[in-house]
């Protein structure tokens, strides 16, 4: 239940809520055993938080939430981090294409980004789209004035 409500939680304007729920994404793919078993109740494995997230459609509500980060570059950082782990997924990737992330991550590779990670998140996320996605959509996507400049 929570894997499908934290994408929507990203529209609550809190810097430190929208990157704790990233961090929390981020988690789902290097989560370590817990330290103490706790009688009666079993951990969910890794496997089934990133089947939720994939069945939740998490990857597409994550591509939605960048048309909110505009100005904010933290923020967007932390989600294209969050979008690089998700693209790791076949069905991850085709909800992102459905969501025009090719377009919309194209779109902002220029942005001012003093660290670099803007542009380094962005381009894994466009190659894994590419190799693990429709390359006819992704082509239609990417198929514009404003990718080409």
């Amino acid at each position: 239940f929570v894997y499908l409500l934290a994408g929507d939680l990203m529209i609550i304007p809190s810097s430190e809520l929208r990157i704790q729920i990233c961090k929390c994404i981020i988690d789902f793919y290097h989560a370590e055993p817990p330290k103490k078993h706790i009688t009666g109740y079993q951990q969910a494995s890794s496997s089934y938080k990133i089947k939720m997230a994939e069945v939740g459609g998490l990857a597409k509500t994550m591509v939605q939430s960048l048309a909110l980060l505009e100005n904010q570059l933290v923020e967007k950082l932390w989600v294209l981090k969050a979008l690089q782990h998700l693209s790791a997924s076949e069905v991850n990737c085709t909800l992102m294409v459905k969501a025009q992330a090719a377009s919309g991550i194209c779109a902002h590779l220029n942005d001012p980004d003093p660290s670099g990670q803007l542009l380094f998140r962005s381009s894994e996320i466009l190659w894994n789209l590419l190799e693990k996605s429709s390359k006819e959509e992704i082509i239609q996507q990417l198929s514009n004035l404003e990718c080409l400049l």
